[in-house]
């Protein structure tokens, strides 16, 4: 026992001399402490009574309030069995709710009658259970609240509901009979309701007065509640739907058909009888829409159907249709004779008599009438090979005569140009070429037409074209070894320079597929050999052949670096592609063995330092390597 005993004073100063040591402990129970103060501070500040049980009922805490309740110092409570201090109707009975939040791990409340030294009241407690820092409960929690004066508020609301079903409705509760503020001011609003029911009835009572005699007031904007809001609410509903009704009826005098008339009841006939004007003004819109539509889609024989309509409604539809059949009359005769002119008919012209713009019209109608005819004599000339033809302009503002004459000149010109050079293919003056640059558009290329079929020569074209075939083909021919001249000689010349250069083509690619075979992968075409396109196709071989072989040869070196034991560091070049892939899995591969080396260094320097439990995180390796570690 004694050493026992000295083995505890010895470990208690070990924790002593270590909380002097360190001062992150020593802060941290002072914390601690200040911060178990500050709540017990709190507790006690509380007008509430507040006290904590252990899991037997013991009482580990009281605030003042709860010690000033019982009549006790809070000390003498301490160690006391609760139900000895607050002596409830529910104490040691199933009703407690302490002990069913101790059981049960919840908050639970109730009300009850404690006889406590100044007297029994009614009191509603809160208990809840203490937990621990393992999660277990070690006790509870309660709060007490005196509910003596809500009693004595239900009973003083009772007897005014008493009173008022008896008729007694100066009766009011007495506000000063309680200390609560909560309850005095129930009593108080309680007491502002009674007052408040006679005002709306009077404002109700005047507003009735006033609409009877046409005066139509303002919506009553004061607030109300129950029977007296729906009151006003009823009598701000008559004032909207008089007004309502009046601004439909200013919106229909307006025009506004889309104004909405909420018809009330069957007895409502005002709003009924608007809402008739308005549907017989809706449907009358809709037919003049109609017939507005028919005539934009050119349906000019449309008409009102004023069958649908009765009394002045229907006279209007019948005057709208007199009025069609006024203007449309002229309008379907000119449209007439216009159809026979778009087919071509120039046979009638517009011979009704027209007034005001109407006349304008028919003169307007038969004016392209007589201009289609003298068009028609004039390109009838010009199409039968008579240039003479003339025509004069229909006005000032004519555009078409200009381009009429230029049609003419332009046909002379293009008749002129072949004359001279049938004659000079006649002469054999077979370099003779027509000025294409005088003629414009289409006369242009035909005249060039012209030109071009003279510059070309069949024979050597001839020998071009099947070159140029065997070529597009693979089948490369001898050099063209006849003689010609000029342009010609320039295209023999140029389809020689061609066969060259397909052949020094064909012999590299050879030469490189050669190599590739017999491992000689440095070997290169000489791209300067090469002219314009077949140049960049060897340099686009070369550099190929360059950007594969080169990662491949990084790709080799760093495999036998490895293999060898030497891991050098992370590839840092840009690939591309599946090169890209390879340099990111040699890279993975480098972190995986220097990552293995790490964790074997690290497990023999552990060995021989005796640290024989180290072991590495398998974890953090993949596949096999994973394997070894684990």
């Amino acid at each position: 026992m004694q050493k026992r005993s000295g083995n505890k004073k010895k470990v208690k100063e070990n924790i002593e001399n270590n909380i002097k040591r360190s001062p992150n402990i020593r802060d941290s129970v002072t914390k601690h402490v200040k911060e178990e103060k500050t709540k017990i501070s709190l507790l006690n500040n509380l007008h509430i009574p507040i006290l904590s049980v252990d899991k037997d009922l013991n009482v580990r805490f009281i605030n003042k309030a709860g010690a000033q309740a019982v009549g006790r110092a809070a000390d003498a409570c301490i160690g006391q069995k609760c139900f000895n201090i607050m002596k409830t109707d529910h104490c040691n009975t199933s009703n407690c709710q302490m002990i069913r939040a101790i059981k049960e791990n919840g908050s639970f409340t109730s009300n009850t009658r404690a006889k406590l030294p100044a007297g029994d009241i009614s009191i509603r407690y809160t208990a809840s259970p203490l937990i621990d820092n393992t999660g277990n409960i070690v006790g509870g929690i309660e709060s007490i609240i005196d509910t003596s004066e809500e009693e004595m508020a239900v009973a003083e609301i009772k007897c005014l509901v008493e009173a008022a079903i008896a008729g007694k409705l100066d009766t009011r509760g007495n506000p000063d009979n309680f200390k609560t503020p909560g309850f005095k001011s129930i009593v108080q609003g309680v007491n502002q309701t009674l007052d408040a029911v006679i005002g709306p009835l009077n404002v109700a009572a005047e507003y009735v007065d006033r609409i009877s005699k046409g005066d139509i007031p303002e919506k009553i904007k004061d607030e109300y509640k129950g029977d007296f809001n729906e009151i006003k609410n009823n009598l701000n509903n008559c004032i909207d739907a008089i007004q309502n009704q009046a601004n439909a009826a200013r919106c229909i005098g307006l025009g506004d058909l889309s104004v909405k008339i909420n018809v009330r009841s069957e007895n409502d006939m005002l709003s009924r009888g608007l809402v008739n004007v308005i549907s017989v003004l809706q449907d009358l819109q809709k037919e003049l829409t109609r017939l507005t539509v028919a005539s934009k889609e050119g349906q000019l024989s449309e008409r009102g159907k004023p069958e649908q309509f009765k009394g002045a409604y229907a006279d209007v539809v019948l005057n709208i249709n007199n009025m069609l059949d006024a203007i449309l009359l002229p309008i379907a005769e000119g449209n007439r004779v216009l159809h026979l002119i778009r087919g071509g008919n120039l046979r009638e012209r517009v011979e009704i008599n027209c007034k005001g713009d109407h006349a304008k019209m028919k003169d307007a109608v038969n004016g392209v009438h007589d201009w289609l005819n003298a068009l028609i004599v004039y390109e009838k000339k010009i199409a039968n090979g008579d240039l003479t033809a003339t025509i004069e302009k229909a006005s000032p503002e004519d555009q078409i005569h200009e381009w009429l004459m230029l049609l003419k000149t332009n046909i002379a010109a293009l008749v002129t140009d072949a004359d001279m050079l049938s004659k000079a293919a006649v002469e054999g003056k077979l370099d003779t070429r027509a000025d294409a640059s005088k003629h414009q558009g289409d006369f242009r290329k035909i005249v060039q037409g012209v030109d071009d079929t003279l510059d070309s020569v069949i024979g050597p074209l001839n020998v071009a074209a099947e070159y140029v075939d065997r070529i597009s083909k693979g089948d490369i021919p001898e050099k063209i070894r006849d003689e010609y001249k000029g342009d010609f000689n320039e295209i023999k010349n140029n389809l020689n320079n061609c066969i060259d250069a397909v052949n020094l083509l064909v012999t590299d690619a050879n030469m490189l597929a050669k190599a590739a075979v017999e491992g000689k992968l440095d070997t290169r075409a000489d791209a300067s050999k090469h002219q314009g396109d077949f140049r960049k196709i060897v340099q686009g071989v070369d550099d190929t052949l360059d950007s594969v072989i080169g990662p491949l040869n990084v790709a080799a070196e760093y495999v036998d670096r490895i293999s060898k034991g030497d891991i050098p560091e992370k590839i840092k070049d840009e690939y591309k592609g599946d090169f890209n892939e390879i340099k990111n899995n040699l890279n993975n591969c480098i972190d995986a063995v220097n990552l293995l080396v790490t964790d074997a260094n690290m497990l023999a320097k552990a060995a021989v330092e005796g640290k024989l439990d180290t072991r590495a995180d398998a974890s953090k390796h993949q596949g096999d390597f994973r394997k070894i570690v684990q």
